[in-house]
């Protein structure tokens, strides 16, 4: 989806649910997506393809389900009390991912995350002994946050 498809699928989201933060992200592309991108405590559930956020991107209790293709994020990415169950392939985010109280059943296998990892309450945490969990995903975190 080109930046003009997106926009149009943006607006038709903010005049359809009335949500501040469609408004906050159209915003934000226009004016050429930079710094953070806080959508917490919004009803944002559509992000577009080829999104990049050059600081941080707070997505903590939304009712997101799904992040978008080829989503960069410059620093940290939030999902703290999101439905999202799994994390795009190609996602890149060059500091911390916050997975907390999520439904987080997997990880993309080229995931590397250059901060911290936080995985408490997940599906994951809960089948898996932190042992086991810090030999996953060592090769992905300098810290991993249980």
């Amino acid at each position: 989806m080109n930046l003009q498809e997106a926009t149009k699928r943006i607006t038709f989201e903010y005049i359809k649910t009335g949500c501040e933060g469609y408004q906050r992200l159209l915003k934000y592309i226009n004016g050429n997506m930079k710094g953070r991108l806080d959508l917490n405590n919004t009803k944002v559930s559509y992000l577009p393809d080829g999104l990049k956020v050059g600081g941080f991107l707070d997505l903590n209790n939304t009712p997101i389900t799904t992040l978008p293709k080829n989503l960069v994020v410059g620093q940290s990415l939030y999902l703290i009390n999101t439905p999202i169950t799994s994390l795009p392939e190609d996602l890149k985010v060059f500091d911390n991912i916050n997975l907390c109280n999520t439904l987080i059943t997997t990880l993309p296998k080229n995931l590397k995350v250059s901060g911290w990892l936080a995985l408490k309450n997940t599906p994951i945490r809960n089948n898996h002994t932190t042992l086991e969990l810090r030999k996953m995903f060592k090769h992905m975190a300098y810290y991993l946050y249980l």
